[in-house]
């Protein structure tokens, strides 16, 4: 990701707060976090670390625009060893203009994070490194008659890592025919081509993805359901086209009025700049490093995930489970893995002030070659007080145990972390964050998508103090 980017962002959310009523809500926090194990191996390394936060929260939701994000930007310095110091963008804006109302609107998508390939979650990641999405275009709706749509869409990505040689550009286009079986029923015959360009052209050869699919989309007031069925075709330049089927399926159901339960599966090809966009909305894993291999090479992807989230007027829990299968086509089934996931939150109010919190987290990935089954879990508790309207403090103290990056054996690190968060007019802010929404796949079949049914979650996030 390069840093101009992120702060010319950030000035422009500030700019659009006034032009377009978009409302900005500024905050900044100050952890600070000790660990017995910095780089999470058997040579245990002791770390303090101090960081500054500063971020945005944009919400506007008008008859022309519509903005919603959350950016941040942290600096962190190691205070017992020589490490160099970290800067460390995160956060998403999704920015839509209605240009001609029903008809023509213009969208962006911005996504940052940071990406490792260790499995054992450390303060000092050897291999982490800053990514930034970018997405934009417009679409474009013709009315047929009063029930079809012909829609169509034109977008431009670019995606950029810190460290690794694989930034690309990626150009999208996208035809629906839509059908709308009632105001909340839709059926949809879509066709989607894709061309990704690396930047480093005369080393990585250019991808082009095609994909050919039928989605339905139903909704009632407490569930909502979208399926899409085809054919994906994959084109690297001078290799074979490959083909694989295009199999999409989410539900959503408000299982009570305090119950929500999500499900989504695919089955289609991917790359890692859409693992990126994919894992950036995982709620779950906020303020942690995401597990994706930086390489340029597609391969097909199997992954699904199942959450509940429970809201109460005291106490709130989720629980996800997460599997992901990547196949890279490659000789000897090189970085081929299997990766599965279980996590779950809870925050118990003690009082109006006083909150109690805890998150548990295991994590299980398998690779073909070299055969390795790595696990890792971490228990963590925090406890957080409301100092004032604006002020926050949060204590977290957590446990985590894994398989070595080097060594088979055991692995294991105590860490402890507090957090004074500023956030001026915030509610109660949750150590420990979950989502209710569809998070991974949004890439695919949004012609045939009316939306999501809404439902209670767990409040808004401060940090994860990591």
């Amino acid at each position: 990701m390069r840093p101009t980017r992120f702060t010319a962002l950030m000035a422009l959310t500030c700019c659009s707060g006034t032009a377009f009523a978009v409302d900005v809500t500024p905050n900044a926090s100050v952890i600070t976090t000790y660990t017995d194990n910095a780089l999470g191996t058997n040579q245990k390394i002791s770390e303090t670390a101090v960081e500054a936060l500063v971020g945005l929260r944009i919400n506007h939701d008008g008859p022309r625009l519509t903005a919603n994000g959350n950016l941040a930007m942290g600096y962190r310095e190691y205070l017992d060893t020589n490490a160099p110091s970290e800067t460390l963008p995160a956060g998403t804006i999704n920015l839509e203009a209605a240009l001609i109302p029903e008809r023509l609107t213009w969208e962006l998508d911005d996504r940052f994070g940071q990406i490792s390939t260790q499995s054992f979650e450390a303060l000092r990641a050897t291999d982490r490194q800053d990514v930034n999405t970018l997405t934009t275009g417009p679409t474009a709706n013709v009315f047929l008659t009063d029930r079809t749509v012909l829609r169509g869409s034109a977008l431009y990505g670019n995606s950029n890592f810190s460290s690794s040689d694989i930034d690309s550009q990626r150009y999208t286009g996208e035809a629906s025919l839509i059908r709308l079986l009632s105001e909340t029923n839709r059926i949809a015959l879509t066709y989607r081509h894709e061309e990704i360009d690396y930047k480093l052209d005369t080393i990585y050869p250019k991808i082009q993805n095609d994909a050919a699919f039928l989605a339905f989309g139903a909704q009632t007031m407490r569930t909502s359901i979208n399926l899409e069925a085809g054919i994906d075709s994959l084109k690297v330049e001078g290799l074979d086209e490959r083909h694989a089927p295009h199999f999409l399926a989410g539900l959503q159901r408000r299982v009570s009025p305090r119950v929500t339960l999500n499900f989504e599966y695919q089955h289609s090809f991917s790359d890692a700049s859409d693992s990126v966009r994919s894992d950036l909305n995982n709620q779950f894993q906020a303020g942690s490093d995401h597990n994706v291999q930086p390489v340029a090479q597609p391969f097909v992807i199997d992954e699904a995930y199942a959450m509940l989230v429970r809201q109460g007027n005291r106490l709130g829990t989720a629980l996800q489970y997460t599997w992901r299968k990547e196949d890279y086509n490659l000789p000897g089934n090189a970085l081929n893995r299997t990766v599965r996931g279980l996590d779950l939150i809870a925050n118990y109010a003690l009082s109006p002030v006083w909150t109690l919190e805890g998150q548990g987290r295991w994590v299980n990935e398998k690779r073909e070659a070299p055969a390795t089954d790595q696990r890792f879990w971490r228990l963590s508790a925090g406890l957080s007080r409301r100092l004032s309207r604006s002020l926050q403090m949060a204590l977290v103290v957590e446990r985590s145990r894994g398989t070595g990056e080097v060594s088979a054996q055991n692995v294991g690190a105590t860490a402890a972390a507090l957090t004074i968060t500023w956030a001026p007019g915030a509610p109660q802010l949750a150590i420990f964050n979950s989502s209710n929404d569809y998070r991974f796949f949004e890439r695919g079949g949004t012609a045939a998508r009316p939306g999501t049914t809404t439902s209670p979650g767990l409040p808004t996030p401060t940090q994860n103090p990591r």
